[in-house]
């Protein structure tokens, strides 16, 4: 993986995960509150518990990724763990999508947005991204909220695309465009 610089704000900083992690990763991973919303890698389950071998590993596959980066989210003030944020770009890094999960003890506090924020940043001034997707399930109706609170439009739609509850779920797609997040930036 490239080095990837770190990147904060006076609340949060967004960084690569290191082992020391494991113990506060497995934890809100495997919170109820987060079954099918984790958004790790696909070799893991999204809804089962992880072992936290499994997270160990988990953290590896983060780290030595080639076409995407996966940042901790920590506290500026006392350097916890908050959540995680990705950006994978498989084949095509001009449309990198992502994703942002926030521990469910620090959900509702700004903490998505400011990652999300961070990482948008990165990818527009960083790498040649021109345009980043979300994959939000149907389901998710305050992530959907989040997502065009940031600024994403509603692009597409993957019909049946998954599993949840019982029953087939749509995703929902969203992008945003880079000359989109410059305007919102420099008008906040």
């Amino acid at each position: 993986m490239t080095p990837v610089p770190k990147f904060s704000n006076a609340v949060i900083s967004l960084r690569p995960f290191t082992p020391d992690d494991t113990p506060a990763l497995h934890s809100y991973l495997n919170h109820p509150d987060l079954a099918g919303r984790r958004y790790i890698h696909w070799d893991f389950s999204q809804d089962l518990p992880l072992p936290p071998k499994q997270v160990s590993s988990l953290i590896d596959k983060w780290n030595e990724a080639e076409e995407g980066v996966t940042f901790a989210v920590t506290r500026q003030a006392d350097g916890a763990l908050l959540g995680h944020c990705s950006s994978s770009w498989g084949w095509d890094p001009h449309m990198p999508d992502c994703s942002v999960v926030v521990a469910p003890g620090h959900q509702r506090q700004g903490v998505a947005t400011q990652a999300l924020s961070l990482l948008l940043d990165y990818l527009f001034d960083f790498t040649i991204a021109h345009n980043v997707s979300l994959g939000i399930m149907e389901w998710n109706q305050p992530a959907l909220d989040f997502a065009k609170k940031i600024g994403f439009t509603r692009v597409g739609l993957l019909r049946r695309e998954s599993f949840y509850g019982g029953k087939f779920c749509d995703e929902v797609i969203l992008d945003l465009l880079r000359p989109e997040w410059k305007e919102r930036r420099h008008a906040a």
